[in-house]
């Protein structure tokens, strides 16, 4: 029986400190490959650098996964949050083209 183990990330919210961050697509499938999917990755990132207050440090975009470099300017701050607005904003694209285009 093939179960997969989950991996448990913490984010330490540090003041002061640059966040090196890292996440995976689903299953890690190279759903980064397509420039559509990278614009909206990039569209995304931008606008939770902007509406969080973050300094984009460094990126880099691989087919299926990301590594992202970023500094918070306020000292109160949630990277959790920041990543998981990120993400979210890239999925609902996603679903929203494959139900416009009628694949499930």
């Amino acid at each position: 029986m093939n179960v997969a183990i989950r991996k448990k990330v913490h984010h330490f919210n540090i003041p002061g400190q640059a966040h090196e961050l890292t996440f995976s697509c689903y299953r890690r499938l190279p759903l980064l490959s397509r420039d559509r999917t990278r614009r909206w990755l990039i569209e995304s990132i931008e606008n939770a650098r902007k509406t969080q207050e973050y300094a984009l440090l460094a990126f880099v975009i691989m087919p299926e996964h990301v590594h992202i470099i970023v500094y918070p300017f306020d000292q109160t701050y949630d990277v959790a949050w920041f990543l998981k607005s990120i993400k979210q904003s890239v999925s609902k694209n996603a679903h929203a083209r494959l139900r416009k285009h009628d694949q499930k």
